[in-house]
């Protein structure tokens, strides 16, 4: 199963750039790029990327992430559980809005970095969520 999951990819006004919002497990340790110690659990992480065909392509430290829950194991129902409800955390608009504004990026919606609300968020559908221990993909994001 795979530790990582896309809870949303939010169309931005530039041609194929999205803003993916994803939570996965880190088993924690030193980070090699910051130098940072990260701490065991599931994360919660807003990133640009842009997509053409088949390929995915991101700018190194273009986004941002944070510990939603630290953990001393890794459980796939867990992962799920965080995914479900990541983007009811008040610290999920708050990535949200940095990114946008960092980017300087604006959701195709039309709301601007600063001013983007859940609501504008939730218009995307939510990833289907596959079922805890199951090894099959993720559907592919739209």
């Amino acid at each position: 199963m795979s530790r990582r999951i896309i809870i949303r990819s939010l169309p931005t006004t530039e041609l194929n750039r999205f803003v993916d919002v994803e939570v996965y497990y880190d088993a924690g340790g030193r980070s090699f790029l910051s130098g940072e110690f990260n701490k065991r659990g599931y994360y919660l992480a807003v990133q640009p990327v842009k997509r053409e065909g088949n390929c995915k392509s991101m700018l190194a430290f273009s986004g941002t992430k944070t510990l939603i829950e630290e953990v001393t194991r890794f459980s796939a129902k867990k992962l799920q559980e965080a995914a479900l409800q990541a983007t009811q955390l008040p610290v999920y608009q708050n990535l949200l809005n940095h990114v946008l504004a960092k980017n300087t990026l604006q959701l195709a919606d039309g709301t601007p970095g600063a001013m983007a609300t859940t609501d504008a968020a939730e218009q995307e559908a939510p990833a289907i969520l596959p079922q805890a221990g199951s090894s099959q993909p993720l559907p592919a994001a739209a």
